[in-house]
């Protein structure tokens, strides 16, 4: 039967059945969400997060994303917000906004909000609409109301507009560097700073851009033992070429590589605890959390649970990999 035909009340009544399957709908993505994140299968399926899972594999857009992943950490942390998500009470879009701002919270701060605090703040969206969660959330998270949020938008396609919140310090290392190089170019702006400064950084740090001379061993760490030569500048610049400056995980499943490109860090293919070594065919670039997956294959989850309890923060959890 096609819309057209129904009646007023048949209409209304559809609509509202609809809304209801949608609400019901998002539940269960965030449970699968859920499910796919305590699996590590985003990882296992060659992508370093959640994130891009959804919008390069499930071509969700960078919105939907967002929203889903944001509402799914607040739901881990508060159980109430999956009934309120069902009934209705809640919604992606707030949840995304009220993770999004104690995120902003915690690094204004340095101090993790409490899941005491997020249930409160679960409480005081509830039923509110986007500009009412605004203002709940600007009271209980001082810190994001006086200190508004950067944000960047694709304005063409060799541009984005960003606005940025820049201190005091950056400004200033901005104007002195205009002034050291207004020789070069007495009408400079803040982005030809910005261009030649990240140049001659790239220039530094990149090892990619740096000189081509063949890779040789510049030390040898000794422990009697060929296996550990270590290998100095151009022998990581061997390896970043060869990776092309991104993860090298691969999914053995689908063939997918990881894209990441983002804190590469040096791995063992074989590590050397299991007998590999440091030759350049054993080394491989990988992200952090493709780093943490291999080191879980190669050592099993209750020896690497074992030392991010010890750990205790997020920062050493995702370099174990590296250590072992």
């Amino acid at each position: 039967m096609e819309l057209n035909e129904f009646s007023d009340d048949r209409l209304f009544a559809s609509l509202g059945e609809r809304f209801a399957i949608e609400r019901k709908n998002s539940h269960h993505i965030l449970l699968h969400l859920k499910e796919i994140q305590f699996r590590r299968l985003h990882l296992k399926r060659g992508f370093s997060n959640m994130f891009s899972m959804l919008t390069k594999h499930f071509r969700q857009s960078e919105t939907s994303a967002n929203q889903h992943l944001k509402a799914l950490d607040l739901m881990l942390a508060v159980p109430a917000v999956e009934e309120r998500l069902v009934s209705g009470d809640l919604n992606l879009s707030t949840l995304a906004m009220a993770q999004r701002q104690i995120k902003r919270e915690e690094k204004l701060t340095g101090r993790k909000v409490t899941k005491e605090q997020k249930a409160e703040i679960v409480e005081s969206i509830t039923n509110k609409t986007m500009a009412q969660t605004e203002t709940e959330l600007f009271k209980l998270l001082p810190e994001t109301a006086t200190n508004p949020a950067n944000s960047e938008r694709r304005i063409r396609e060799d541009a984005t507009r960003m606005n940025l919140t820049v201190p005091d310090d950056v400004r200033d290392m901005m104007i002195r560097l205009k002034e050291l190089w207004a020789h070069a170019d007495p009408t400079m702006d803040n982005v030809e700073v910005m261009r030649r400064a990240f140049k001659l950084a790239l220039a530094k740090s990149d090892p990619t851009q740096k000189s081509k001379r063949a890779a040789q061993p510049t030390s040898v760490k000794h422990r009697g033992n060929e296996r550990l030569k270590y290998y100095g500048k151009e022998y990581d610049r061997a390896l970043w070429e060869r990776a092309g400056s991104r993860c090298e995980f691969v999914d053995n499943k689908t063939g997918r590589r990881c894209d990441c490109k983002f804190g590469l860090q040096k791995e063992h293919v074989i590590p050397l605890g299991k007998g590999g070594t440091n030759e350049l065919s054993n080394m491989q670039l990988l992200c952090g959390p493709h780093n943490q997956l291999r080191a879980r294959q190669a050592y099993g989850d209750s020896k690497i649970n074992r030392h991010q309890q010890r750990a205790g923060d997020q920062e050493n959890r995702t370099q174990w990999g590296g250590r072992l």
